[in-house]
């Protein structure tokens, strides 16, 4: 019988494959800057299903943990991609 947090953490490593791939991507190619933008986006979700896969252990401090760092990310990641 599998675990109901185990598909939570599938996806929290497809996200990180995700963000993996368009992290080369982008770099591989400079003149695709939104890549970059949504690798960033991928490793946030990957951290937020992370910190699901927690929150169903009955672990509640580390998914606020998980969420606070997805939000940096996606607001830094944000921020650097408008300014520049």
């Amino acid at each position: 019988m599998k675990n109901s947090f185990e598909k939570y953490y599938r996806m929290q490593y497809a996200m990180m494959a995700i963000s993996l791939i368009f992290g080369i991507l982008s770099l591989w190619r400079d003149v695709y800057h939104f890549l970059l933008l949504l690798a960033f986006y991928a490793l946030a979700l990957s951290f937020i299903f992370e910190g699901i896969g927690y929150y169903v252990r009955n672990q509640p401090a580390i998914l606020f943990n998980h969420l606070i760092r997805a939000m940096l990310i996606v607001v830094f990641a944000t921020y650097i991609f408008i300014t520049f």
